[in-house]
């Protein structure tokens, strides 16, 4: 809000979100009401029915871009996943199985890190795999074609 109403705002073609996932929702909505264009840290929101408005309020900006980062999905494993699957090597997706091991310990047990893990607002009841599982999602998604 501060940034939106000072002089620096008109220097501004757009911004980059990458606060605590519970801020998502509000910044990049007022980011696009104030007409610039925005790239978001996943997750997008840390809520469905929020994920759905800032998608119409995307959608409705007028000449705006609004995009959510997931950089694992351009990485050079990734395209060598995504070409394997491409070319038949496995046959028909049918089916998928995942696991995703992260050493995360360090962001539990360090108190500055709350913002990021205890849940807050509308947070609360979608637990910290909420911001964890569009890592595997995203990939699955990408690598198979699949669609949710």
């Amino acid at each position: 809000e501060e940034l939106l109403a000072s002089p620096v705002r008109e220097e501004l073609d757009g911004v980059i979100i990458s606060t605590p996932h519970q801020r998502h929702f509000q910044q990049g909505a007022a980011a696009l009401a104030g007409g610039l264009h925005v790239l978001m840290e996943k997750p997008m929101t840390t809520d469905v029915d929020e994920a759905r408005e800032l998608h119409q309020v995307a959608r409705r900006a007028s000449g705006q871009v609004f995009m959510v980062n997931h950089s694992a999905n351009w990485r050079k494993q990734t395209q060598l996943a995504c070409d394997v699957v491409e070319r038949g090597d496995l046959g028909e997706i049918q089916h998928v199985t995942c696991f995703m091991a992260s050493p995360l310990m360090w962001i539990f047990d360090d108190p500055a890190n709350q913002g990021w893990n205890v849940p807050q607002g509308s947070m609360v009841g979608n637990g910290f795999a909420w911001g964890q599982l569009t890592h595997i999602l995203a990939w699955v998604f990408r690598v198979t074609g699949l669609e949710p």
